[in-house]
């Protein structure tokens, strides 16, 4: 009330501060400060007093402590004194802070020393404007100095540990500086040492710094240093080496290559390569193996000379790629090679040509003259390959009697035709009096041009083979270009391999026989047991087109040893009902005397079936008398020995010497067809029959003619005294029911009187 009646009374609109005193109501017992004020209304006349009234803490509750000590005092009071509010941190009294001595101005900024709470305190107030109020804050002494104290403490103990440690440190130092001056000194020892190594090795050393050279306007690289292999190969002093410049030293090439190899080594990190280089000091282009590796300076590198292991690596590879007989390119040279031709080709457009070349009948001359004379063959051959090309061409042997020439740069695909005549011509006149031209050996000569007839090495290599059996089947010395057809010839080759192996398997085999009668008598004295193959699909195949395949595929042995004991069957069951037996002959191929498998086989066979040696003999063809093949000739003269005649076939076409026919006592010479059928030409056939009919008279052996078709034929056979004749005049090949059925036949042709026989004796 006494505040009501106050403001009433006054006009001021000044807030008025209560002194704390005991609050009321519901804050009766807690010590509380009130405000008042005035107010007024719309008219400006007295309106009533707003009072509010605050907990005396709440004025000081914004202290945390965080920021004051133990002791420390915060709080408000009036001009004359009294504490309006206050707070002592860390203290639980709620009486008012002791202070002496009490000295507090009017000033709005005072500091003095005082104590509080009998502790030695620094004070500070300042008074609010408009209210006779001041802010009061003290802080001991103690808790003023505290952090200095403590950072006094720390630094006391920093400087005492630092003490410690200038002083293990200055320990440590002077024992790694004893160790290091030992160190030094030893290394120094062992960097002399080094040195004298260095630059007494076999290898040039050189540190390499990279710069950019303003006079060239590129990377450019300088000698730091280098060991004294690499001033002698130098061949200038160190002063004038060390310090210099790669492209002060090197020549344009030998810079250009060096430069790039030691950038690749800065990128990389390392690098290493074989190089050939010119040396100003020993006036020689030597190959070196060079290393560079990147260091912190710049680049370490090494030059190794392998310019001796070089040569003999070149040497090597040139031998690997040469034929050690006619020096001659070789095979590996070719595969080597070839690709990259065909790149170039390729690239320019152009074309090349592939000849396959391959010695006929070179065989008969190791077989019959010895392998130096068919040695020197190949040499003369392979000289004679070399002077019939172009420059550009190539001679290659690929091995025994093959060779391949390299026709590039073809602009008319007619140039591997003209160049093939060429060849043909130099091989039949190379080597002229050497003794293996008695053989006349010739060549079968296959084409084929790049991209025309092939794309790849490999094939056009098989075209060109292709194209090379193709002139052999021909007849040999001749040249062949390849073409699709010989492709398509050449998979029905392998259709027709593929259904041989089941041709004996599967009974698709037939024997013919086509008689041998009496020359002069006409009656029947013998058959020869011809092979036909009734194929399924492909019907009736003649021997001509399978039996060189089963030659070279090795079916011949099972197709043989089938064909023997066929024979010896059909005997067999001509005797079981009591036929009149005529002896037949038996083909035998020179593979099939390699081995003695053929000779057993016929043994079983004659042993099963109760066979005779006057019932069957042997065929053979004349080349399979040739050479010194042990085995072959023991597997003759075992047959020999087993009772069986022994018949050469086609005689005149190969190279039989007289002592082979002597020795292996031959019972019948079969003359060649060929010689037969020209008897009625104006050639040299007659006599060459007369000739081959009395070498065989000379020799004990009877005389067959083979081939004979005409009457004419038969009267000129009769006058030379040929003692058997076969061929179309008699009959052709015949199935064996046609053939039994001349067992009983007559004469076939009207017999020579006996005067006339006499007289062709």
């Amino acid at each position: 009330m006494p505040y009501f009646i106050g403001h009433r009374d006054s006009e001021s609109l000044k807030l008025k501060i209560q002194k704390p005193a005991t609050g009321v109501g519901y804050l009766s017992g807690k010590t509380v400060i009130r405000f008042s004020r005035r107010l007024l209304k719309a008219d400006g006349s007295f309106g009533g007093v707003i009072s509010i009234a605050f907990l005396q803490d709440e004025l000081t509750n914004f202290i945390t402590g965080s920021s004051l000590g133990p002791n420390d005092v915060v709080g408000l009071k009036f001009g004359s004194g009294e504490w309006l509010s206050f707070k002592t941190i860390a203290s639980s009294t709620h009486e008012s802070p002791k202070l002496e001595p009490l000295s507090i101005g009017t000033s709005h900024d005072l500091e003095s020393n005082l104590l509080v709470n009998n502790k030695l305190s620094v004070f500070s107030s300042v008074s609010l404007n408009h209210y006779p109020l001041l802010t009061f804050v003290s802080i001991t002494h103690d808790n003023i100095m505290q952090p200095y104290q403590e950072t006094e403490r720390a630094y006391k103990l920093t400087l005492a540990a630092g003490t410690a440690l200038i002083l293990i440190t200055c320990i440590i130092g002077i024992w790694f500086q004893i160790k290091r001056d030992q160190e030094k000194s030893y290394a120094e020892g062992i960097q002399n040492t080094f040195r004298l190594a260095v630059d007494g090795a076999q290898e040039e050393l050189y540190m390499l710094s990279q710069f950019l050279n303003p006079a060239a306007g590129q990377v450019d690289f300088k000698i730091e240093d280098c060991n004294g292999q690499a001033i002698r190969l130098s061949g200038v002093r160190r002063s004038d080496l060390v310090g210099a410049s790669i492209s002060q030293l090197m020549n344009e090439a030998n810079f250009d290559f060096t430069r790039l190899f030691l950038l690749g080594a800065m990128a990389n990190g390392f690098a290493e390569a074989e190089v050939e280089l010119y040396r100003q000091g020993v006036k020689l282009k030597r190959w070196y193996h060079c290393r560079a590796v990147r260091a912190d300076l710049g680049l370490a590198v090494t030059l190794r000379d392998i310019h001796e292991v070089k040569e003999k690596e070149q040497q090597l590879q040139a031998l690997a790629m040469t034929d050690s007989l006619t020096q001659l390119p070789n095979r590996h040279w070719m595969n080597q090679q070839l690709p990259e031709i065909i790149r170039q080709t390729t690239s320019s457009n152009q074309k090349f040509g592939v000849m396959f070349i391959d010695l006929d009948n070179f065989k008969n001359i190791n077989d019959t003259l010895g392998h130096q004379e068919g040695d020197q063959c190949l040499i003369d051959i392979a000289k004679a390959l070399r002077g019939s090309i172009r420059k550009q061409d190539h001679v290659i042997r690929l091995g025994g009697d093959e060779f391949m020439v390299l026709l590039l740069h073809i602009e008319d695909t007619n140039t591997i035709e003209e160049i093939a005549s060429h060849l043909l011509i130099s091989l039949r006149s190379a080597g002229e009096g050497s003794e293996w031209t008695t053989m006349r050996t010739r060549a079968s000569i296959g084409g084929a041009i790049f991209p025309d007839d092939a794309t790849t090495a490999e094939a056009l290599i098989q075209a060109a083979d292709i194209a090379m059996y193709d002139a052999k089947r021909a007849g040999k010395d001749r040249f062949t270009r390849y073409t699709s057809a010989m492709h398509d010839q050449l998979s029905d080759r392998v259709t027709l391999e593929t259904a041989l192996q089941q041709a004996v398997p599967d009974n698709q085999l037939m024997l013919y026989l086509q008689p041998r009668v009496d020359a002069f008598n006409g009656y029947l004295c013998g058959f020869e047991a011809l092979l036909r193959w009734q194929h399924p699909v492909m019907g009736l195949i003649s021997p001509d087109r399978f039996i060189p395949v089963a030659e070279e595929t090795n079916l011949i042995m099972d197709i043989g040893n089938w064909v023997a004991n066929s024979t010896c069957e059909l005997i067999a069951r001509w005797v079981t009902e009591g036929r009149s037996i005529q002896p037949i002959s038996i083909n035998v191929s020179a593979k099939q005397l390699r081995c003695s498998g053929f000779r057993k086989a016929l043994a079983r066979s004659m042993q099963r079936y109760g066979i005779s040696s006057s019932q069957i003999a042997i065929e053979l063809t004349e080349s399979s008398m040739v050479g010194d093949d042990k085995t072959t000739q023991e597997e003759l003269r075992m047959l020999e020995g087993m009772g069986l005649k022994l018949m050469i076939d086609d005689f005149g076409t190969g190279y039989s010497s007289l002592s082979h026919l002597q020795k292996l006592n031959v019972d019948v010479l079969k003359i060649d067809k060929s010689f037969v059928q020209a008897l009625s030409s104006q050639d040299q056939s007659e006599p060459l029959c007369q000739a081959m009919i009395q070498i065989g008279k000379t020799l004990g052996m009877a005389v067959v003619a083979e081939g004979v078709e005409t009457e004419e034929q038969l009267v000129a056979l009769q006058a030379m005294g040929c003692d058997e004749i076969q061929g179309f005049l008699i009959a052709a090949p015949l199935p064996i029911p046609e053939a039994e059925a001349l067992l009983t036949h007559g004469p076939f042709f009207k017999p020579l009187s006996t005067s006339n026989r006499l007289n062709a004796a």
